[in-house]
């Protein structure tokens, strides 16, 4: 016999599960990831409320980009990691904290970067 609640909790459950396995990366509900055409930068957004910059450190580590408390941070807050792509100069990023906002630009590699080629 079919039973709805059964099935939904099987459901729930697998969820949990995947969320746990392939959300590991992430710790933040509230963060966005989008690229500016204008300055050439894929920008990264976190929404940390209430946190200043000496509770909040960024470490670069090959193509991963790691948002960590500092020892000094006295309230609780997540490790979390965010993997970027190829295309971005890891050397190049900089990062801002203002009003709860965490920013983070990645500029595009230029040799990636589309361009136009004079033909000789």
């Amino acid at each position: 016999m079919f039973s709805y609640s059964q099935t939904k909790r099987d459901w729930d459950e697998f969820d949990r599960l995947f969320d746990a396995a392939f959300m590991s990366w992430k710790r933040y509900d509230d963060y966005t990831v989008q690229e500016d055409k204008e300055s050439g930068c894929t920008v990264l957004e976190v929404a940390l409320p209430g946190f200043a910059k000496d509770d909040v450190e960024v470490t670069v580590s090959g193509r991963e980009i790691v948002i960590a408390p500092t020892e000094a941070c006295k309230r609780t807050l997540p490790k979390s990691r965010f993997l970027a792509g190829k295309q971005l100069d890891m050397d190049m990023l900089r990062a801002e904290l203002s009003n709860g906002l965490l920013r983070i630009e990645v500029p595009n590699r230029l040799s990636l970067s589309p361009r136009k080629i004079e033909l000789q």
